[in-house]
């Protein structure tokens, strides 16, 4: 059995984490964990170069850029022969890799590492940005899902206030303060509703601010960290997305096996590719309230039983993927 370090660049329990968790304990590697948790690029290096450098590795397995490069240039310091292997998780736009320099870098990588996207926009867009073939990146969604499909029975909405539920770290990126937004117009239009935002982050103050603004205490709560978000999912009418950017966004993808409904943000990238011809659900290609009012109106009007599929995501179909990778 081969021997791999998996490199995380922050131990935050975020959504990358948990999907790379999943790959480490489903493929047949015998994996090591290293958290740098370092703003300081000097010290992340020196921290990741005397665990390469101490240890027999015949992988090394980033999901953040900055690592990446720092695995690269610990290699040809120490002269150690492990592959890298490297995950892009989000849009390069918005991965700061905007400029020439940038995106000579990621050719780089490309050519001496094996490089994986996360969805099939992503991959476009990567290729497309770096002005690249696209079978030079390697397509592997994320195992997220342990069933393939899921089955329905969407009960019909009576007058009782609509439970809306939002999930993710509390960042900018996440656009809480829109979701929260979205809740004040929903009322001032006579529209009966209540939030719940499960998920820790540094918007905490800012949003309980933004709540407390809009005198919605009554009707927002933010809930903190879950270990049993699979019931809450089931026990809320909508569940909402209103991010400004992802890549694979995992807790769209859990959204579709719990929750009856969905309503997300057409944001760049995975959203549409996630919920493309999944019933019960709305892709908003407008970030307005009034455009998630009519998206949420339109799911609650829906009834009767329902299937989706998402064998896509599903772990037993990824994981083998990501085996492949670790084998060559």
């Amino acid at each position: 059995m081969k021997n791999g370090l998996a490199v995380f660049a922050w131990d935050d329990g975020g959504g990358v984490n948990k999907i790379h968790h999943t790959i480490m304990a489903k493929t047949s590697v015998n994996w090591r964990h290293l958290y740098l948790n370092e703003k300081n690029i000097l010290n992340a290096f020196a921290k990741l170069y005397r665990k390469l450098s101490g240890g027999d590795f015949d992988v090394v397995f980033v999901g953040n850029g900055r690592e990446a490069l720092l695995a690269e240039l610990a290699k040809r310091i120490s002269f150690k022969k492990f592959r890298i292997v490297y995950v892009q998780h989000t849009p390069i736009e918005f991965s700061g890799r905007k400029s020439g320099l940038s995106a000579a870098f990621f050719r780089f990588l490309v050519k001496r590492q094996s490089v994986i996207t996360i969805s099939n926009e992503l991959h476009e867009s990567l290729s497309t940005a770096l002005s690249i073939p696209s079978d030079a990146i390697e397509l592997i969604y994320n195992p997220v899902l342990e069933a393939e499909d899921a089955d329905f029975l969407l009960p019909s909405h009576q007058n009782e206030p609509i439970r809306l539920l939002g999930v993710g770290r509390l960042s900018t990126q996440k656009n809480f303060v829109f979701m929260i937004g979205l809740v004040r117009f929903l009322l001032d239009q006579g529209i009966s509703c209540e939030l719940s935002i499960f998920g820790e982050g540094e918007d905490e103050h800012l949003l309980k601010e933004e709540i407390a603004r809009l005198d919605l205490e009554d009707f927002v709560h933010l809930k903190g960290f879950s270990t049993e978000i699979h019931t809450e999912f089931a026990s809320h009418d909508v569940f909402l997305l209103c991010s400004l950017w992802e890549g694979l966004p995992t807790v769209l993808i859990e959204a579709l096996q719990y929750c009856p409904r969905v309503v997300a943000y057409q944001c760049p990238t995975g959203v549409a590719e996630i919920l493309h011809e999944q019933p019960a659900t709305c892709v908003v290609s407008r970030l307005d309230h009034a455009s998630f009012k009519a998206a949420i109106e339109q799911v609650l009007s829906l009834h009767g039983p329902i299937q989706r599929k998402f064998k896509k995501y599903s772990v037993q179909r990824n994981i083998s993927k990501y085996q492949a990778i670790f084998d060559v």
